[in-house]
Formats: structure tokens, sequence, C-alpha cells
């Protein structure tokens, strides 16, 4: 009984010593986080208010103060009036909250003064291309950049497509049209979404099909029991554009909305209400992701050479028509 209560008395003493090892450690960790931005030497917290007038810097010493009621990032501060003489704080003073800063600017905004390599300003789509010399280009009347999609959860990624477009190459070119033509319909909201992102290039959205009721309605019985049989969808099922589709001798499966595309890029395209104001377009994918800025300008390669179709990278890639693959050597 005696060595029952030893071994007890032992595990409980154990048990209380892991509990107080934890709440050691979490404490520790809880003040590292709190005070992250201190420097290494140990002297006070050293923040940087940069000025948007000018380019000045200001050092602001926080002292001991919270961070939540003192490090606010893009601060709007009052405009200094014509009589006013005062000025910013400088070092170590301190402003009661009756008493707003005067200066010259409409915002401050507060950084870290430590160098590391998460503080290393990252060079930019614009410093970029004037270090390497690019552009900018001239632009053409007439020009838009074309793409399209099955719905409206296809956004996200346009939204990425169009933002890479208009920093690789766009902006420099003066910014074209933006042209996306989408199967299932967009609400007013999503399409005003996508075009701040494209902004200050114009957007376009327009529907290419209508409803697919209303295609297969067009269709004889014999023609939709044929789309049917091969998209897997029994005859008392309903077809719609994420059924998987098999042509015979073809060893990739599409649902139908990506074969829709297929068919409309080649053929309906070119009759499209919404390009008529255009003479040339540039087509991307919706998952075409530039990842730097666009050396040469292929508007200019193709009106310069009066050319009707050029792709990225030709003559690479590769045709199973011989034909097809001579007619581009030609053009």
């Amino acid at each position: 009984r005696q060595s029952f209560r030893f071994k007890a008395s032992s595990i409980i003493k154990a048990f209380i010593a892991a509990i107080i090892l934890v709440c050691v450690i979490f404490a520790y960790e809880l003040r590292s986080f709190t005070s992250m931005m201190r420097v290494e030497n140990g002297s006070d917290v050293q923040m940087e208010r940069l000025s948007l007038n000018g380019g000045q810097k200001t050092d602001l010493d926080v002292g001991d103060q919270k961070p939540a009621e003192k490090l606010e990032e893009n601060v709007p501060v009052k405009t200094k009036s014509t009589n006013s003489t005062q000025d910013a704080p400088s070092n170590g003073e301190k402003t009661s909250k009756s008493t707003p800063i005067e200066t010259n600017t409409t915002k401050i905004s507060i950084t870290p003064d430590i160098p590391n390599e998460s503080t290393k300003k990252l060079e930019t789509w614009q410093e970029y291309a004037d270090k390497e010399n690019i552009g900018p280009f001239e632009h053409y009347e007439g020009v838009a950049m074309v793409t399209k999609v099955l719905w409206p959860n296809d956004i996200p990624l346009l939204k990425q497509m169009i933002c890479l477009f208009n920093a690789a190459y766009n902006h420099r070119a003066g910014y074209y049209d933006i042209v996306v033509f989408t199967t299932l319909p967009w609400t007013q909201e999503q399409i005003d979404e996508l075009a701040a992102v494209a902004a200050p290039a114009k957007l376009k959205v327009a529907r290419d099909s209508p409803e697919l009721e209303k295609v297969l309605a067009g269709m004889t019985e014999e023609e939709v029991d044929f789309l049917k049989d091969r998209c897997g969808c029994a005859k008392n099922e309903t077809l719609t554009w994420f059924h998987h589709c098999r042509e015979e001798g073809y060893k990739v499966i599409s649902n139908l909305g990506y074969a829709w595309q297929a068919v409309f890029r080649a053929y309906h395209l070119w009759t499209e209400e919404v390009l008529k104001p255009y003479k040339y377009m540039i087509w991307m994918d919706s998952d075409s992701l530039p990842t730097k800025s666009w050396e040469g300008d292929p508007m200019k390669h193709m009106i310069e050479k009066d050319l009707v179709l050029a792709y990225d990278r030709f003559p690479f890639g590769r045709t199973r028509g011989d034909l097809f693959a001579e007619k581009l050597k030609l053009a």
C-alpha cells in the first residue's frame, strides 16, 4: 500500500511539473511574439514613419507603449493649415489624443527599421521592364485580348491571368480592350468585380451560347441521342455541360463544356458581334499566366509583317496533320 502511494505521489508530481513546464514555454513564446519587433542590441523598438511629402523620414520611438495603441498602419493625418507652425513630434515626444498631428501628408505608413530578408524591396514589373529597356510599345487601333471560360467559377483564375497580362504587356501597350466569352451567365456584380481588376483596360463579357436546353431543342432526335450516347447520358437523363464525352479513336475524355469551347474557338468565334470593332485579337487561355515582361510586341510583328495568324514560340509544336503543318510553314 505504501509503495502504491509512493508511485501515485510520484506520478502526480511529474504531471504537475509537466504542466508548469508547458506554462513556462507558452509564456516565453507569448513574450517572443509580442516583442518580435525588438532590435537585437536590446534598445527600444525603433519604427520608421515614411512621409509621402518629399520622402522625408522621421524616427518614431514608441518606447514601452502597447503596439495596438501606437502601431497603426495607414493612419490618416489632418492637412496642415496655413496658420499652423506645429511640426510632427520628434523622437520621444508624445501627442495626446485631443491634439492631432499636423503634417503636409494625407497618410503615414509605419514599418520596422530592421534590415532583414523579409523587408527587402522587391523589384516591380515596371522597374524590371525599365532595367531591361522593354517598351513602351506602340498602341495600335482595333486590338483586343480575348479569352473564354465556361462559368463564373472561373473568375478567380481570370483575375490572375488578366492581372499578369496587364503587368507583362498590356500596360506598356496602352491597355488594349479585354473580351471574355462565357457559356453560363454572370451577374452584373461578377462582371464589375473582374472589370475592377482589368482597369484601366476596358472589359467586355459576352455569352457564347444560349442555354443548353435551347441548343438541344434545335437538334433532331437522332442527333440528341447520338450526343447523349457519346457523353454517357441516358435517354431519360438531362444532358449538362459537365457530362464527359468520348470520341471514337481519340483517347482524351473531355466534358461537354470543354468540347464546346474547341468548336466555338475554331468556328463560331469569328462571327461574334462583340468582336466586330476589332481587327486583331490576342487569344489567351484562361490559364496562360505570364511570368515576366514581354520583351517583344506581338502586335508590332503581326501588323508590320501583315500576318493573319501567329503562335507564341512558332514554329515549335507538333501536329499530325501534314497539310496543316505545311500551310503554317508557308504562312
